[in-house]
């Protein structure tokens, strides 16, 4: 069995910045399943998805610009046009794309793939789950959450520790980034003085250690995958039905606009 879990939000948007309207029919297409015994699920961000990690920190993905109107109607439009399709979509509300996945590619037995460019994926990735995205340089699956902890996230508004960027992460030994996870983990919490005596920071970075381990327990919390309830996923999997007639016609008033537009 395979399982190709789709990060909607984050492949829709990839395809429509590149083609624009012309996006929805070739990702219909591509979204048709013809081999039995695998299953194809498109992931959305649920209502409010953001929600839980914005109570932990307020500026969660605060540096995104917001999609136009045009591109949220037009992904809804997708989300219609899916239902004519033979995968399967899924909207939990109150709860990302990512949670979702991962407990859906974690939960199952079966080969997964992880269609999305998040990096955050790359922590999963074992002999049986795949990500289709390059993996972050020098950084391996057990340690893809304390890198982004530590380096940051632009994508999520996270800064990470100041001064400490790939480079630093490079000079780590495993046993290192092994203390640094415990740290976080609560099992044995360091001081800048620690920092210090254990991986030879210099005082600069280790005084911005102690001032920022605040922000630094939040960045390690919201990187983490949140728990879903696996009732909520099973109550909102919808399946589509295969109908590409019914397709066309949903298609057909945009291909129109589409084709006037380029006469005009």
């Amino acid at each position: 069995m395979a399982l190709k879990l789709i990060d909607g939000n984050n492949r829709f948007r990839a395809r429509w910045e590149k083609l624009g309207p012309n996006a929805l029919s070739i990702l219909y297409n591509e979204s048709i399943t013809h081999m039995p015994n695998h299953t194809l699920i498109w992931v959305w961000d649920g209502e409010n998805g953001a929600g839980p990690r914005r109570e932990i920190f307020p500026m969660y993905k605060g540096g995104r610009k917001p999609g136009s109107d045009q591109f949220h109607e037009t992904m809804a439009l997708f989300q219609d046009l899916l239902q004519h399709s033979n995968c399967l979509q899924l909207s939990v509300p109150g709860v990302e794309a990512d949670d979702v996945i991962a407990c859906l590619a974690q939960g199952s037995s079966d080969v997964v793939e992880i269609d999305s460019n998040d990096a955050d994926f790359l922590a999963l990735v074992s002999e049986r789950i795949a990500v289709n995205r390059d993996p972050i340089a020098g950084v391996i699956p057990d340690y893809v959450h304390l890198y982004k902890t530590l380096v940051g996230d632009k994508s999520d508004n996270v800064k990470g520790l100041p001064s400490f960027g790939a480079g630093t992460w490079g000079k780590l030994e495993d046993s290192e980034r092994i203390l640094l996870t415990k740290h976080f983990t609560g099992e044995s919490r360091l001081t800048g003085e620690d920092c210090s005596e254990l991986f030879g920071w210099g005082k600069a970075l280790c005084s911005k250690w102690d001032d920022n381990l605040s922000d630094l327990d939040v960045a390690w919390k919201i990187t983490d995958f949140f728990p879903v309830d696996s009732r909520l996923i099973s109550e909102h999997l919808k399946a589509g039905i295969l109908n590409m007639d019914a397709a066309n016609a949903l298609l057909a008033p945009l291909l129109f606009t589409m084709d006037h537009e380029k006469v005009a």
